[in-house]
């Protein structure tokens, strides 16, 4: 099977150690089903476990239903999702069935928690589609509105999108009717290659680094041109005055801010790979019983 890792360090094909998982949904929850180990040289099965209808609880796949792939990354110590193309077979679960793939490629899923109301975010991922209604597709149902700094908007229930596409330097305000995750599935960025560049006055901006930083220390390269900085709790880093309530920039949120003059953010490097709290939770591939 072709089959490739796309972590932040670029891509790379699947090594001894790492582990392939294929997973079922029991209440909007993947579990796995069944899940195996690569060996270099070795042709690599997965035994998927079908449910057991004898039981109360869903513990396997039910016919029909979509089969959802995970890699775990044993270099870098993280979970990814995977793309896959079949060779034969189909994508969804049938007993006895036996599926060959002709490719996996994996990708990291970053998801943002978003409460009811206005919210300011951003993703330290890069998705793989950036159409706005392919990012938003699973919480259109309870979005109204998203806006960028330019005041441009995406209101899906009026065919409204003057934005465009999902920009990764940007920062976004998302109105929401009710509590959802926005999960944005892609590629990993390396924040000190993807410079933002900022014009006077008021710019909403992302954060691209994968864990949180102190305010001072994520944008230093902006130096004196930074007036002050904003989340979207109005908790403030005002370096002139030595005032941070914000504390630290963290993955997820955007932030708004105000230059003196033009200047370019870069973040610095990420300390490793993106924490358990920075992803969407996933169940660890398991043994089935």
């Amino acid at each position: 099977v072709p089959s490739a890792i796309n972590p932040s360090t670029g891509t790379r094909a699947l090594q001894t150690g790492d582990g392939v998982g294929v997973f079922f949904t029991r209440n909007d929850s993947l579990i796995c089903a069944g899940y195996s180990l690569w060996q270099d040289g070795q042709n690599m099965a997965i035994s998927a476990w079908g449910d057991n209808d004898q039981t109360t609880m869903k513990d396997g796949f039910a016919s029909g239903e979509s089969i959802r792939y995970k890699i775990w990354d044993a270099q870098a110590g993280k979970e990814l999702g995977a793309l896959v193309q079949y060779q034969t077979g189909g994508t969804t679960y049938t007993a006895n069935g036996i599926y060959v793939l002709s490719s996996l490629v994996g990708y990291i899923a970053h998801g943002i928690r978003l409460p009811q109301g206005w919210n300011m975010i951003s993703s330290f991922v890069a998705p793989k589609d950036s159409t706005l209604d392919t990012v938003f597709v699973k919480i259109k149902p309870r979005m109204v509105i998203a806006k960028n700094g330019a005041g441009k908007v995406y209101w899906p229930a009026l065919t409204i999108n003057t934005i465009g596409k999902w920009r990764s330097k940007d920062g976004y305000q998302l109105y929401m009717q009710s509590t959802d995750t926005l999960t944005i599935n892609g590629d990993e960025i390396n924040p000190q290659q993807v410079p933002i560049i900022m014009s006077s006055g008021w710019s909403l901006v992302s954060y691209l680094r994968n864990s949180p930083m102190r305010a001072d220390s994520a944008v230093t390269t902006l130096g004196g041109r930074l007036v002050i900085a904003k989340n979207g709790s109005g908790q403030i880093y005002w370096p002139s005055l030595s005032i941070n309530t914000i504390g630290n920039l963290k993955p997820g949120h955007g932030y708004q801010m105000y230059l003196l003059s033009g200047g370019t953010l870069t973040y610095p490097v990420n300390a490793g790979p993106a924490p358990p709290s920075a992803n969407r939770s996933a169940d660890r591939p398991r043994r089935a019983h």
